[in-house]
């Protein structure tokens, strides 16, 4: 793998990497890592990577793999509305009030 950036979520670090057999960008884990073996082999060149447009509408790092993003909506009562709304669950979270 060529590793392009680190990212933490919920207190658990991921490297985020190009996986040399298929080029698709994957995460791993840190904590699941068993076998490491670090070489000497030099990689082409910087990756180009951007990984804020690459978690643009992640949770956490959980990916849409090149698919659009789909609107859900959710209902609440209104304590947890007010709760969703103090702390919302995403970036992208919009509230839409209703009687």
């Amino acid at each position: 793998m060529e590793p392009v950036v680190v990212k933490e979520f919920k207190n658990r670090w991921y490297v985020i990497a190009r996986d040399t057999t298929d080029n698709f960008i994957k995460h791993f884990g840190f904590d699941r890592i068993s076998q490491l073996e670090i070489t000497k082999t030099r990689l082409p060149g910087p990756i180009e990577f951007n990984a804020d447009d690459f978690f643009q509408y992640s949770f956490g790092i959980t990916t849409l793999s090149g698919k659009e993003p789909e609107r859900i909506e959710l209902s609440f009562n209104k304590l947890q509305g007010a709760y969703i709304k103090a702390v919302p669950l995403h970036q992208y979270t919009r509230s839409i009030s209703r009687q």
